[in-house]
């Protein structure tokens, strides 16, 4: 039989009573935002702005992100096509294409084919 002192916590408690102070403090602030909003116009003019702004620069973080992981990967593609090239020619001569022009044999191509 387990028994409890009362100076052992219980946090399961502890986090729900956290999470409900933190739940009415969020929905407090935003009565309070939507009270001030309809009392004076200038509030909810500054509001919508802010907010806009807020979301303007969030699109523009998500792209820079994802313009930058799409630069990454083409840039690890090609690094690892020129390796593939690189060992294919070192270990496996054999298989290089035999038909290609003089000049071109043993050269890597990297991008998108033609």
């Amino acid at each position: 039989m387990t028994t409890t002192t009362a100076t052992e916590r219980n946090t399961f408690q502890t986090h729900r009573r956290h999470e409900a102070r933190a739940i009415t403090t969020a929905l407090t602030f935003l009565g309070g935002i939507g009270f001030a909003a309809a009392v004076v116009p200038a509030v909810e003019h500054t509001i919508t702005t802010g907010l806009l702004i807020v979301g303007v620069l969030v699109a523009a973080v998500v792209a820079v992100r994802v313009l930058a992981r799409w630069v990454r990967h083409r840039r690890e593609d090609r690094a690892d096509a020129l390796a593939a090239a690189a060992w294919q020619a070192r270990h496996a001569p054999h298989l290089l294409n035999e038909t290609a022009p003089a000049d071109t044999v043993g050269t890597v191509r990297v991008g998108r084919a033609a």
